[in-house]
């Protein structure tokens, strides 16, 4: 999870100011390749954005998530 943490951390710094991406990156120079902007990757993008954060939630307690009330509060609701 570390790694894709930080190739997703890479990803995210090479949009654009406007947070938008072209069809390809190129690896080495972060240069834009390709059609800009470019739909499939933006899904690509959020898709993996989401299942980093399952994967990272999968692996806290859950005492430990933001907004957990425990055991109790679950019960009265």
């Amino acid at each position: 999870i570390d790694e894709a943490m930080d190739l997703y951390e890479s990803l995210c710094s090479r949009a654009s100011r406007l947070g938008l991406f072209s069809e390809q990156i190129d690896p080495v120079s972060g240069t834009f390749l390709g059609n800009f902007p470019q739909a499939l990757s933006h899904i690509g993008a959020i898709s993996s954005g989401f299942n980093l954060s399952r994967a990272v939630a999968d692996l806290t307690p859950l005492s430990t998530r933001p907004g957990f009330a425990g055991t109790a509060a679950r019960r009265s609701g």
